[in-house]
């Protein structure tokens, strides 16, 4: 399985090494060399050099495709993985009003998140009322209907979609948490705007503290470290942190690839 997860990164590096091999080829043309006649040697060499391109720019376009389709595939399962699992908690769920909210509640969750794509609900453990006092329940519930007015779990999938691909680089797994980080910093200051204080919502992340993930669901005990600085006026962004060797090759060929194409259209 560990060795699955990692094969959209070789795929990727396989492609962007035939890439890369196809714009380092005309380096190595004969009819580049000058002879004894220089204006013939240079149209020759102009000509492959403009078959050259349009060779890169059809590549380019061959990469682009499948990668493409590689993450609308990962998008599309996501969803499909999602959907599974919102349906069966829907089925599962004993509809109920807490602290004035629509809800779900489930014996088998120790949280509060919210499911489904087109159509998000909040789920919560049928005990919940028993563990929080009424302050902290209605803040964790006005957190959660953020989420659902959002559409949180949509952006969620997107994020669960791209984890294979980004998610095994340090850059990118920063980027993928800071991201989850802030839908939940949102749904705090919602919260907050609709009178909940900083110190009920602190007190409700400890005490509802779930370790284990849930990419794609918008749950309250998400990302509780960043949001417990967010809460105390700490400024998170400090948290994305530049790209490092690996991010910034992959920039710089992403821009070369761009000029590339470019300057073969020309």
């Amino acid at each position: 399985m560990r060795r699955l997860s990692r094969s959209p990164l070789y795929v990727l590096a396989a492609l962007a090494g035939a890439f890369g091999i196809g714009m380092a080829l005309p380096l190595f043309d004969a009819t580049c060399a000058m002879g004894s006649d220089p204006a013939g040697s240079f149209a020759a060499c102009a000509a492959a050099q403009a078959g050259f391109s349009r060779q890169v720019e059809l590549l380019g376009l061959v990469i682009g495709a499948i990668v493409a389709a590689m993450v609308l595939a990962s998008i599309g399962i996501q969803a499909a993985l999602h959907h599974r699992i919102s349906d069966g908690l829907r089925r599962r769920a004993r509809p109920a009003v807490v602290a004035g909210h629509a809800v779900g509640l489930l014996p088998a969750i120790e949280v509060a998140f919210v499911a489904g794509i087109r159509h998000p609900r909040i789920f919560c453990a049928d005990d919940l009322a028993t563990r929080l006092d009424a302050d902290e329940l209605r803040a964790v519930l006005l957190h959660e209907r953020h989420h659902e007015l959002v559409h949180a779990p949509a952006r969620l999938v997107l994020l669960a979609a791209l984890t294979p691909f980004v998610g095994r680089l340090g850059p990118g797994s920063v980027w993928l948490e800071h991201q989850r980080a802030q839908l939940e910093i949102a749904a705090d200051e919602h919260a907050i705007g609709n009178g909940a204080t900083r110190a009920t919502l602190a007190r409700a992340i400890l005490e509802l503290d779930d370790p284990s993930p849930r990419l794609s669901l918008a749950g309250f005990a998400t990302a509780g470290d960043l949001r417990l600085r967010a809460l105390l006026g700490e400024d998170i962004g400090s948290t994305a942190h530049t790209p490092g060797a690996v991010g910034t090759a992959v920039i710089a060929a992403a821009v070369v690839a761009v000029l590339c194409t470019v300057l073969s259209l020309i």
